[in-house]
């Protein structure tokens, strides 16, 4: 399994949260970039929280870590995506 090339069989798998409910394609969009990133974009305990993003609901998603993005966020390939290829 892969995506865009990027070898996933020695990723981990991960529980991450979202402040905000995850788009209904479990891919997150970058803005600043204006491209969709390889996964879902989520924090994990080790990260450290936006500001803007504290007063929001918290949500949880687990999954197989697929990289970094734009932001230095976690991304994730979401076990609760309905396709993951």
């Amino acid at each position: 399994m892969g995506l865009d090339g990027i070898n996933l069989s020695e990723s981990k798998d991960v529980i991450g949260y979202r402040f905000g409910k995850a788009p209904d394609t479990f891919i997150s969009y970058n803005y600043s970039d204006n491209k969709l990133e390889n996964g879902l974009s989520v924090y994990t305990e080790k990260s450290i929280v936006r500001s803007e993003f504290l007063g929001r609901k918290k949500y949880e998603y687990s999954g197989i870590v697929s990289g970094i993005g734009g932001d230095g966020e976690v991304l994730i390939l979401s076990y609760e995506a309905e396709y993951l290829d």
